[in-house]
């Protein structure tokens, strides 16, 4: 039984290990849903790669003519603070309750010379120019296009904010003034320089993902040359260079909603009444693009087309997501016990404003709920240590009929009532809470930032002095000293594993190991306290 004790401390280290470097989760994939492609002239799809590495596939719209109030292009609501540009997309998203390092407020959108700018046009693969403005509310703005090459062609964009929602509502409606219908092969909205990626340079954790919603599963974008076989290929043909063009990543078919997010941001787009595929797009290290393709529009003679978005930009918090679109809330990567564990660290943080202490208390209340199954669980570990005598003397009298052995063993372990898998118990009961406390301190957004006492500023990132896992790692070895055991020498291979666990979660968040550290230290009380009552 010790055997396989410590076979599954060691298995579940190593899972939770590689967890912690590899914790977002992989999408599924289908090959006949997705087009793989280095890079694209256009946004048409095509295998010819450039060897440019700073031109972007998509016209860059000019400055508009239009002389348009600046306090006109400023949306504020007790959420965000947006600026429009004078060409109607977008130039600036800033979070008014989440902050960067330097006290600057998150911003979601960072607007660079090279991209597109974020949520422009473009129609047939041409700009559109501004015709006209209107400032319709605080909360809604409208532009004007037309098309030089069709002058009986409108396009009308407008903007739909909501004082208390980090999404916002964008509408396009395609005027035809023109005696004929007109027939659009490709509409294209635009979502590039995204900040995603970017917001939390100095975690550990900071990389952009790139995902959508397509037939019922969630999917993520996986670029040609990503794969270590790929990486491993190109070094050893010496054509790494090739690696680090633009990569495209289109989808044809019909997608509900494409998304980048990053530990704790997301900038979503989900077509609302109209069928769209979508091109990924992305240029190096925690900067990419993406687009929504609106293929064979028909807009009749004298008669107006819609076509409908919702835009979320804002924090990964799971109530906010799931009210977006269908399976949207996946994106936080939280599972339901994390929920209910964050749903609990939330209820417990409206009283105590604290939320190293809101861990303290619920890693208090677990260990109440689960003190009966553990306290049964130690004193059937005891109980197996005692029988210990007479296990070896069954051993030595039926050593050479092991059918013998096995069936006076079983009727030992009935006489004295004991389970033998009583003391495998704890560790069954703590790892899938350990689990979703790992993922609620990994990905919920609620702990960023989340601050305790003195050092520990952000429970959310590891401890900057490894005070927590060094006080962390005694505490395990204290109680592996007070943990009964059968065989000496597995006893001495046990309090090994306090030292490899040190080693192995020195990079942990600060707010998991507070969670272990307390866990201990009531473990150890539990355990005196058992082994104390027994005796007297």
């Amino acid at each position: 039984m010790q055997k396989r004790m410590i076979l599954a401390i060691f298995l579940s280290g190593l899972v939770l290990f590689f967890y912690n470097l590899y914790y977002y989760r992989n999408f599924p994939q289908t090959k006949n849903q997705q087009t793989l492609i280095e890079k694209t002239p256009s946004l048409q799809t095509t295998t010819k790669t450039s060897q440019k590495k700073t031109t972007i596939p998509i016209l860059i719209p000019k400055t508009s003519n239009l002389n348009i109030p600046h306090k006109e292009l400023m949306i504020k609501t007790k959420l965000a603070e947006v600026e429009l540009s004078s060409q109607g997309d977008i130039c600036s998203f800033k979070l008014n309750n989440y902050f960067v390092k330097d006290h600057k407020k998150v911003s979601i959108v960072n607007k660079d010379n090279i991209s597109a700018a974020p949520l422009s046009i473009h129609l047939q693969r041409q700009n559109m120019e501004l015709k006209k403005f209107n400032s319709i509310n605080v909360y809604e703005k409208e532009f004007t296009y037309y098309d030089k090459n069709n002058p009986n062609l409108e396009l009308v964009k407008k903007y739909v904010f909501y004082p208390k929602k980090y999404f916002f509502d964008l509408y396009l409606t395609l005027r035809n003034s023109a005696s004929h219908d007109i027939y659009l092969k490709n509409l294209v909205l635009n979502w590039h320089s995204s900040n995603i990626g970017n917001i939390d340079k100095e975690s550990p954790k900071n990389d952009i993902f790139q995902a959508y919603f397509q037939k019922g599963k969630i999917y993520k974008t996986k670029y040609k040359g990503e794969k270590f076989l790929d990486k491993a290929s190109s070094v050893i043909t010496e054509q790494k260079s090739n690696l680090e063009n633009i990569k495209i990543y289109e989808v044809s078919d019909e997608v509900s909603w494409i998304a980048e997010h990053d530990q704790y941001f997301a900038s979503i787009m989900i077509p609302q009444n109209n069928i769209a595929g979508a091109t990924f797009e992305k240029y190096e290290k925690n900067r990419a693009g993406m687009s929504l393709n609106i293929k064979n529009t028909l807009v009749k003679a004298g008669e107006s087309a819609n076509l409908n978005f919702k835009i979320y930009l804002g924090p990964k918090v799971f109530e906010s997501l799931k009210a977006l679109s269908k399976n949207v809330e996946e994106l936080s990567d939280l599972n339901s016990i994390a929920l209910v564990l964050l749903w609990a660290l939330k209820t417990l943080y409206k009283f105590c404003h604290n939320y190293g202490v809101a861990i303290i208390l619920l890693t208090i209340l677990v260990k109440i709920i689960l003190y009966p199954l553990t306290a049964k669980s130690l004193k059937s570990m005891k109980a197996m240590s005692e029988l210990q005598p007479k296990l070896t003397e069954l051993k030595e009298k039926y050593k050479d009929n092991k059918e013998k052995f096995n069936q006076e063993l079983m009727f030992l372990y009935k006489r004295h009532k004991v389970n033998p898998l009583g003391g495998c118990l704890p560790l069954i009961l703590q790892l899938p809470i350990f689990y979703a406390f790992f993922t609620t301190f990994q990905t919920a957004i609620e702990l960023r930032d989340a601050n305790f006492i003195f050092w520990l500023q952000d429970l959310s990132q590891k401890d900057p002095y490894y005070i927590l896992p060094v006080l962390m790692g005694i505490t395990m070895l204290i109680q592996q000293k007070m943990t009964p055991t059968a065989d000496p020498k597995q006893a001495k291979l046990m309090m090994l594993m306090p030292i490899v666990f040190t080693f192995m979660f020195l990079n942990f968040s600060a707010g998991l190991m507070l969670y272990w550290l307390v866990q201990n230290i009531l473990s150890i009380g539990q355990q005196y306290f058992v082994t104390h009552s027994k005796k007297t």
